[in-house]
């Protein structure tokens, strides 16, 4: 009995022990459990802070930079919450151990307590038995009824201990439910804030998917826009350029024609050495009055060909009309609509191919002036070749204004510059042919006038008439002169005019390139800012997601330790019924102790009453036999021992399996006593029997028998009926 209670001492003890360690592990998980999800709340505050500030401001490798540390904390995050998530798996899983252990352990102790009914059982069994053979002797009775007082107050002190460690062990339990439950409230708690977080990144994501698709379509239509404004940016690029380039090739050309205009204004300043000349001429008129008639001839046929020069003009003129009201359409419809734009862009490729053409038609110029020049030297010695030079220096101004005016015709008036390019290219080489006939004709008439300087006296009057015509000519010419200074003017001012305008609309083309690349500039900005955005929302949910994934296994954790508690309890329930059902067997063994005990004092005492008359008897038989002679026979101490057989009083209800424990050693003691007296008693009987045999031939031994069995029946059947009455009564109770 004492080993049984130490054995359960130590299952107290290893139990207290278990809880206090559930109790400490629970606690510091919920501790663990509490502090981390504060530290995930604000890691996610700090996370959405940073997003709002990476997509309020910022862009570039600076908003790149942030994207990549709030990936990488999100995936320490996301690490970290892996391992949360493996230690609650590894601290339910040895929680479910544990509880599977406690189970194992209340199974165990439920059949311990079956086999200590058993065995009550089996002891209360013993002591109804001892009653039915206490014959023995009382002196020792008190003693050991102290004795087994005090061992019944010891073990009642045990058995408190034991409920007060089994109390202390409920409270324990309790407080780690309560923590539990506590935990399980601030995870609920956690579960509802994040199923409002996710409720509401829910939604914001809906928003943020519309506005993804509206802005993916925006995206599309920007993008072509984009696109188109980026390759009439880059044909405008290419125009500004070529633009550019004609501005400045019109300066250099513009330089070229006050150059150009110098030269003119130094030739008009030699008109007046040409006029000096020209009296000299008059000297030598006379020299040049025998040729007069050739002259005059030759004079007709050159005004002949003066009258086609001045058609040529004419014609010259009507085209330069035409081309000049060409123009002004052209800068009226340029004023009017950006859609001729491109037209005007054509006209200008045009005035590339006519700039080289005026070009061309510059440098012939440069060499028919040089030509004129030369043959207004030449005017010295014949006023009619002067007169037939200038008309066609005239001519060719003529063409050059045409020429200067066609480059703002367009390409299909190229060709009739072509011609007239020609045409002027054959009148220089036929005025170089001239030149050098004349020349040969004045070494000619030089000679000549030597002959016929005796004649000039004569023909004076005639070299007069002639002077006056040259003088006519020469005013003619001076006209000529002025109105080729203002032509020139003119051209000067519309040559300025246009590279004003070209310069102005050239500004304008470029203020509104750059209008166009920034606004681009900006809407690309825009759409990174909106997309950067759009990804930085993206993490948030999947973090969010992330979070809701976590908060369910949480929560089935949860439901999972909620089963464990309910088992717990269920099992400490069941133990209470248990140490109760202890305690009612428990007060059943003391009963039936007690009667075991009273019932084995009174058959110890009516066995010694029943020995005492046995040796009386046998006294008196010994005495008679030996007054009559005959010796007794000596008979063994247990040489005709039979054991009595008891009938057992008890239903067949009652019967039970015997087995012997600790806890009924004093009924062994007593019984231990009741059968040495039997046997003593039967030793007796034994030589009594022997003896009436021998002298009366009597069975005396079947008589004491009988005698013994009726004093049996008569003295415990009631007793061994109402203790098992109370046995049986009590087990229908626990059952």
């Amino acid at each position: 009995m004492e080993a049984e209670i130490a054995r359960l001492k130590s299952e107290c003890h290893a139990k207290d022990e278990t809880l206090n360690q559930l109790k400490l592990k629970t606690k510091s998980f919920v501790d663990n459990l509490r502090n981390e999800l504060a530290g995930e709340k604000k890691k996610v505050a700090e996370l959405v802070e940073q997003l709002k500030t990476a997509s309020g401001g910022g862009n570039g490798a600076h908003s790149d930079e942030e994207v990549a540390a709030l990936k990488k904390e999100i995936a320490t995050v996301t690490q970290h919450e892996n391992e949360l998530k493996a230690r609650a798996k590894t601290f339910a899983d040895s929680m479910k151990a544990q509880l599977q252990t406690e189970k194992d352990k209340v199974h165990k102790l439920e059949k311990e307590l079956e086999e200590k009914m058993a065995a009550l059982a089996s002891a209360a069994t013993n002591a109804a038995s001892s009653d039915l053979l206490g014959f023995g002797d009382t002196s020792n009775k008190d003693a050991e009824i102290e004795e087994l007082k005090i061992k019944l107050q010891g073990v009642e002190q045990e058995t408190s201990g034991l409920r007060d460690q089994l109390r202390q062990a409920e409270e324990r339990a309790k407080q780690a439910s309560q923590d539990a439950r506590q935990a399980q409230d601030a995870l609920q708690s956690h579960q509802t804030s994040s199923d409002a977080q996710i409720a509401q990144l829910q939604a914001e994501l809906r928003q943020i998917q519309s506005h993804e698709k509206d802005l993916e379509s925006s995206k599309g239509s920007t993008e072509a826009a984009f696109g188109q404004e980026h390759s009439q940016l880059e044909s405008t690029m290419r125009q500004n350029q070529t633009l550019s380039d004609q501005i400045q090739q019109y300066k250099i050309e513009n330089e070229h024609l006050q150059k150009q205009v110098a030269d003119k204004d130094f030739q008009l300043e030699l008109l007046d050495s040409y006029r000096r000349r020209a009296e000299e001429a008059e000297d030598q008129g006379n020299a040049l009055r025998a040729q007069a008639s050739e002259l005059q001839m030759r004079v007709s046929a050159q005004q002949e060909e003066s009258a086609k020069a001045c058609a040529q003009s004419v014609d010259l003129e009507r085209q330069l009309s035409e081309m000049t009201s060409l123009y002004e359409r052209v800068n009226m419809g340029r004023s009017q609509s950006d859609l001729q734009l491109a037209e005007a862009q054509t006209t200008i490729k045009s005035l590339e191919g006519a700039r080289d053409r005026v070009d061309d038609v510059n440098k012939q110029n440069m060499q028919l002036n040089e030509k004129i020049f030369q043959k207004e030297s030449e005017v010295n010695a014949l006023k009619e070749d002067v007169k037939r030079l200038t008309s066609q220096v005239k001519e060719l101004n003529d063409r050059l204004d045409t020429s200067k005016s066609d480059s703002f015709n367009r390409k299909q008036q190229s060709e009739s510059l072509e011609v007239a390019k020609k045409q002027a290219e054959d009148a220089a080489k036929d005025l170089l042919a001239k030149a050098a006939a004349l020349e040969k004709r004045n070494h000619e008439l030089t000679a000549s006038v030597e002959a016929v300087t005796k004649d000039s006296n004569e023909k004076r009057q005639k070299a007069k008439v002639l002077v006056i015509a040259l003088t006519n000519e020469k005013q003619s010419l001076v006209d000529a002169k002025s109105e080729l200074q203002k032509e020139v003017d003119r051209l000067r001012m519309e040559l300025n005019q246009k590279n004003v305008e070209n310069e102005r609309r050239l500004k304008q083309v470029q203020e509104e390139n750059q209008q166009r690349i920034s606004q681009s500039t900006a809407n690309i900005q825009n759409l990174n800012d909106e997309i950067s955005t759009l990804k930085q929302t993206l993490l948030v949910i999947q973090e969010s997601e992330r979070n809701q994934q976590r908060a369910k296994e949480l929560a089935n954790a949860k439901r999972e330790v909620e089963d464990a508690n309910k088992k717990r309890l269920a099992a400490k329930s069941e133990t209470q019924k248990l140490a109760v059902e202890l305690e009612n067997v428990q007060k059943c063994l003391h009963q039936l102790a007690d009667n075991a005990t009273s019932s084995c004092t009174s058959s110890v005492k009516k066995l010694n009453n029943a020995q005492e008359r046995v040796n009386e008897a046998l006294a008196v038989l010994e005495k008679r036999a030996s007054a009559s002679g005959k010796k007794p026979q000596p008979s063994s101490p247990r040489g005709g021992y039979r054991t009595v057989e008891v009938e057992d009083l008890r239903g067949p209800e009652a019967v039970k399996p015997i087995s012997p424990t600790s806890g009924a050693r004093k009924v062994e003691d007593n019984l231990t006593r009741l059968t040495d007296k039997l046997n003593a008693m039967l030793e007796v009987t034994d030589k009594l029997c022997d003896l009436s045999i021998e002298q009366n031939d009597v069975n005396l031994k079947d008589v004491v028998i009988d005698k013994v069995t009726q004093l049996f029946t008569q003295c415990f059947s009631e007793k061994l009926r109402a203790a098992y009455a109370k046995v049986d009564d009590g087990e229908s109770t626990k059952s």
